[in-house]
């Protein structure tokens, strides 16, 4: 009888019980031709579709048959294992060609700007979990426990014979009593003394240990704090650039136009055999983006077509592309990938500051003359947003529409034929403006989005001062930070009009969302004021106009705040399409 223990199963590893789950043995004794008890062993395995019948009297003869079977199948099964996982790349990468271009038409591309921002506090860093481990490593001590004293000798009266009475010899052994009774006492005494003492002495080491514990742990909370401190400066900084690139994208300045749409392309999920090498130009004056992208040598795409296998031969067969199919193939994949690119750039443009693409690809090639990497350009298009939009991209054939949109390229791209260069990347003549910092004096030039804060912060102290210049009124600052903006509160001293204002500033790009009027109403409430007025130099969105209604509020945006400027004699702008620095913007 032949039981599965008996079977070994190496080679399998951690798919051992997978392949045990399809393998069935079935054993028994049987009768030979010449009437002999002989076992039978019925080997199957079902994925494979193989079966084994072994017929032996000798029981180790018996094992080693069905163990050479058994190996024989685990070979079989280790190799369809393999050509199923080649099967499946195969066929993930013919739905990768399929969707190249119809996988990104339904998504948006355009950048989340907040996403870009770190949110995350201070405790989720690396730095404060090491910190926080030091921290909590630190050995406390113990505090120590007095020792055990021992019991008190006792005294007890020596017992005296009648005879030692008689013979006087009552007070000298009364005396050695005592004496031994002290000694003992003494001896007791210095026992004691000694366990008190060295109580002392670890009293005493403990108390240092305690101290020595409060200055570790008071060292490291003094870098916890430092720590904090400099994570939240450049995590402020860090997200403050990413509103000053989004301010700069949205007035077209090239340098971030140019970032913006490097991060919409790196955020586009292309195959794995896609290079990620792309450089950028925008020319402001026509409002054209210049692109000049790696493609995908055509020798880094799969040829195989598809693949069968049949287990009770272990015999595989690859089916490949032929050639003009292959060609057809690459050809579908650049077009969708120079259509793709257009659509995600359009598609992403919130700001509108491209109006036209000038692409221009390359493929990476091996010059066999002087054994050097070239590139080879081998597609260039150029499309304006509005013809390209016109384009329903779900119905169309990439080759046709490239055709269409006057493209250039060789007939078949797999043969790599250069074509002349529709443009050179210049970026490094690109004149450089200047930026003036901590704009001083204020006049009518001064632009509100370009000041420092602490330029805007002194002008808006100034306009409220101004306002209660008619009454005898002051000014008080409550609160003052780049991230919250300006908090002032005014005290108008009427006796019967009069009261607390609550005021607040804030510099944005966006619509004030619903949360920002919600903070003021607070502010009013917990201020014990008569009203709240919050200014911006952006405007409001429909759901924060909507909770002020009926509630002692005013919201001022941009616009109106210029003309309260200009009530007192400053005839201010808000201009967008300046170009604002990080430093501009924090100083």
């Amino acid at each position: 009888m032949l039981k599965e223990n008996a079977i070994s199963f190496a080679g399998l590893s951690d798919k051992s019980d997978m392949f045990r789950k399809d393998l069935l043995i079935t054993s028994q004794m049987v009768e030979d031709d010449e009437g002999e008890q002989v076992n039978m062993v019925i080997l199957s395995h079902q994925s494979l579709g193989l079966s084994q019948t072994i017929h032996e009297s000798d029981e180790n003869i018996l094992v080693f048959k069905a163990q050479q079977t058994i190996n024989q199948w685990i070979k079989a099964w280790l190799q369809k294992d393999v050509v199923e996982s080649r099967i499946e790349n195969i066929r993930k990468h013919q739905q990768e060609w399929e969707s190249l271009l119809s996988g990104s038409l339904d998504k948006s591309h355009a950048i989340d700007f907040e996403n870009l921002k770190n949110k995350e506090p201070f405790e989720t860093s690396p730095l404060f979990i090491e910190l926080q481990s030091r921290l909590h490593s630190i050995t406390i001590p113990v505090p120590p426990k007095i020792g055990n004293t021992p019991a008190r000798p006792l005294y007890n009266e020596p017992e005296i014979t009648f005879s030692q009475k008689i013979m006087l010899k009552k007070r000298r052994i009364i005396n050695r009593y005592e004496q031994e009774y002290n000694k003992k006492l003494e001896t007791w005494q210095k026992i004691c003394d000694r366990i008190e003492q060295n109580y002392k002495e670890n009293i005493r080491e403990y108390e240092q240990s305690v101290l020595a514990l409060e200055d570790e742990q008071e060292k490291v909370n003094q870098e916890i704090v430092a720590a904090r401190a400099l994570y939240e400066e450049q995590r402020l900084r860090k997200n403050e650039s990413t509103d000053i690139l989004q301010i700069n994208y949205q007035s077209k300045q090239p340098e971030a136009v140019e970032q913006y749409f490097e991060l919409v392309m790196l955020q586009s999920e292309f195959p794995d055999i896609f290079p990620r090498n792309t450089e950028l130009e925008y020319n402001r004056d026509n409002q054209t983006l210049f692109i000049y992208s790696e493609l995908p040598h055509p020798g880094n795409v799969p040829r195989e077509k598809d693949l069968q296998y049949t287990s009770s031969e272990n015999l595989e067969v690859v089916g490949y592309y032929t050639n003009e199919e292959f060609s057809d193939l690459y050809n579908d994949i650049i077009y969708k990938t120079v259509l793709r690119t257009f659509h995600e750039i359009f598609n992403a443009d919130q700001a509108r500051a491209v109006e036209a693409i000038n692409y221009s690809g390359w493929v990476r090639t091996l010059n066999r003359g002087n054994g050097q990497y070239e590139k080879s350009g081998i597609i260039a298009l150029f499309a304006t947003r509005e013809d390209f939009e016109k384009i329903n991209l779900k119905q169309i054939d990439p080759t046709l529409c490239f055709r269409f949109l006057k493209g250039s390229s060789a007939p078949s791209l797999i043969e790599l034929k250069t074509i002349p260069a529709p443009f050179i990347l210049n970026k490094k003549s690109r004149e450089q403006v200047q930026v003036i910092y901590n704009i001083e004096p204020i006049d009518n030039s001064t632009n509100l989005d370009n000041l420092g804060w602490l330029d805007f912060e002194k002008l808006m102290l100034d306009l409220f001062e101004k306002e209660f210049e008619s009454s005898p009124g002051e000014i008080q600052v409550l609160h003052s930070s780049l991230e919250s903006g300006l908090e002032v509160y005014g005290m108008d001293k009427d006796p019967l009009r009069g009261g607390k204002i609550v005021f607040q500033a804030k510099r944005s790009i966006n619509p004030i969302p619903v949360s920002a009027v919600k903070e003021i109403f607070g502010s009013v409430i917990h201020e014990g004021a008569i009203k709240g007025i919050l200014c911006t130099t952006a405007d409001f969105s429909p759901e924060a106009f909507e909770f002020a209604k009926n509630k002692p509020i005013s919201l001022i945006n941009g616009m109106s705040l210029l003309s309260l400027f200009e009530k007192h004699g400053q005839k201010l702008r808000i201009n967008l399409r300046e170009t604002i620095s990080v430093e501009t913007w924090l100083t």
